[in-house]
């Protein structure tokens, strides 16, 4: 899936994350990568998972998130 680039706030990833990633943990982990810039090495070992692991759950929330970037409330 190609991703759009979308300028987005922080409060609108926020809200984006939390309407549609639903497990807990892919949720945690891609606010601490979005919002708080945590690298994929700190994420491994926070989550305890593979640096390959962690990738794929960002690649795959981030399309999520962002496939859902045309629900947000109108500014």
């Amino acid at each position: 899936m190609n991703i759009p680039k979308f300028d987005l706030s922080k409060d609108e990833i926020v809200f984006l994350i939390e309407q549609f990633v639903f497990n807990k943990r892919d949720r945690d982990l891609i606010y601490d990568r979005l919002i708080d810039g945590v690298t994929f090495e700190n994420l491994a070992s926070k989550y305890q998972l593979s640096d390959s692991q962690v990738k794929v759950i960002v690649k795959r929330t981030k399309e999520i998130v962002f496939s859902h970037a045309d629900r947000l409330p109108k500014k």
